[in-house]
């Protein structure tokens, strides 16, 4: 079985790099992940790894990203592809919900789970706010377990 772990978002504008934050983290404790996962920084264009994850037809694909639907800053959610719409992901020049049909056209078996985590601040700056860091780090710790 093949995972594919899809971190999104800029890493300068402070929590909205959550998901690349927490891909990095998973990258670095490498020898401690399950086999079978495949990891990805997509930054701010997951658009471009849209080949990679069709060559490798993973069975699962978790994309992890900061999202505002009006949560407490650092509350995670599990976000249902169909709801991507009615929900503010930050600074992609592709959507979100375009990406996961891109995807599912040729990979319709490919199940999809989308991670929300809400954005304390989104200005300009490199280090992740105290709540959405300890989010961050549990959601590792849940992978790597």
């Amino acid at each position: 079985m093949v995972t594919v772990i899809l971190g999104v978002g800029n890493e300068i504008k402070s929590d909205d790099g959550v998901g690349s934050y927490i891909v990095n983290k998973l990258k670095n404790q490498n020898s401690n992940l399950k086999r079978g996962f495949q990891i990805f920084n997509a930054g701010t264009t997951p658009e471009n790894f849209s080949g990679e994850i069709k060559r490798l037809k993973p069975d699962k694909l978790i994309i992890i990203d900061a999202a505002d639907f009006r949560g407490f800053p650092g509350e995670s959610r599990e976000i249902e592809p169909e709801q991507i719409k009615l929900i503010s992901f930050s600074t992609h020049n592709f959507t979100l919900k375009v990406f996961i049909d891109y995807l599912k056209a040729d990979l319709p078996n490919m199940a999809v789970q989308v991670i929300g985590i809400q954005p304390k601040i989104l200005g300009f700056g490199e280090k992740l706010s105290p709540e959405v860091q300890a989010t961050a780090d549990k959601i590792c710790q849940t992978i790597l377990v």
